[in-house]
């Protein structure tokens, strides 16, 4: 059981990149501290990382610091598309950029899993071609399974509407259960779609003290000191409930952690050794408004 639990984490590499999240205070991640870092999840059973083309020189530096021994599978991302592409070889020309770019930072010649940003606008958009076009990418070998990144159980709709992807990447939290009580999650799995949670910690916004929150939070201060107060009423760290939270659900199958040193990452992987908390309504955590739920909003 316990290495199950650690054999669900993926370790996330956006800190790697630039300077990301809002209760970070250490910055970009040293190139010494990467190399420990790699090193500490490798040697405990994390043999997933995740990153993106657009987390700063992140890709580039994973490329350059995995050891030869370090056999990780690697999920990476695109860029999003505010804009679709009006013509739809102009579309594909920028997504085989993105993937040949990705190839060549990381230093490999194919991808465990590439995740699709706005995936749903694009299939609107150019429909049965775009589902030809990934398919042609796994026949090819350059991707082992299609995934979507995704905001919104709006989205999932939207793209298995059109096709089943392989892998859906949502954002899921202990302060953000909407997926979970809809049962967006569960009808993914249904469909045999892995699910792969990111933003467990929400940008960190969960480690800071309600009382010392920029004043954009303001509206949402009660509810978060409420859940600091369950905190300690049941003896649980922000991290200890982060964890517990989203390693409890059945229907995820990775959970993406960021750190920005090795000592973050170790003690992450000694929760995942302790028995989960069965006495604990996690209902009693969760912000309802999603406004302040979505990073995409913050100031």
């Amino acid at each position: 059981m316990v290495i199950m639990a650690v054999q669900k984490l993926c370790l996330g590499t956006v800190q790697f990149g630039f300077d990301y999240g809002i209760s970070n205070r250490d910055g970009k991640v040293s190139s010494d501290e990467v190399k420990r870092i790699l090193r500490c999840a490798f040697d405990n059973r994390i043999g997933w990382l995740d990153t993106a083309c657009n987390y700063g020189d992140s890709e580039k530096i994973v490329g350059g610091h995995i050891q030869d021994d370090m056999d990780f599978k690697i999920s990476s991302k695109s860029m999003s598309f505010p804009t679709i592409p009006p013509d739809f070889d102009e579309f594909v020309g920028q997504y085989e950029r993105y993937i040949e770019n990705s190839f060549s930072d990381l230093g490999c010649d194919n991808l465990e899993v590439y995740d699709f940003r706005d995936l749903g606008k694009v299939l609107n958009a150019y429909g049965d071609h775009v589902v030809e076009w990934i398919t042609s990418l796994k026949k090819q070998g350059k991707i082992k399974k299609i995934g979507a990144s995704i905001y919104s159980e709006e989205e999932i709709n939207e793209i298995l509407s059109f096709m089943n992807v392989d892998v859906i990447q949502a954002p899921v939290s202990v302060l953000d259960q909407r997926l979970v009580e809809r049962g967006a999650l569960k009808k993914l799995k249904d469909r045999n779609i892995e699910v792969h949670v990111r933003s467990i910690f929400l940008q960190g916004l969960i480690f800071m003290n309600p009382q010392n929150l920029p004043t954009f939070f303001e509206p949402i201060a009660t509810q978060l000191q409420n859940t600091h107060s369950l905190l300690e009423a049941h003896n649980l760290s922000p991290l200890e409930a982060s964890l517990n939270f989203v390693l409890s659900c059945p229907d995820i199958d990775k959970v993406i952690v960021g750190v920005t040193n090795e000592r973050e990452l170790l003690e992450i992987i000694n929760i995942t050794k302790a028995p989960l908390r069965e006495d604990v309504d996690w209902q009693n955590f969760k912000l309802n408004d999603a406004y302040y739920l979505n990073p995409v909003n913050w100031n």
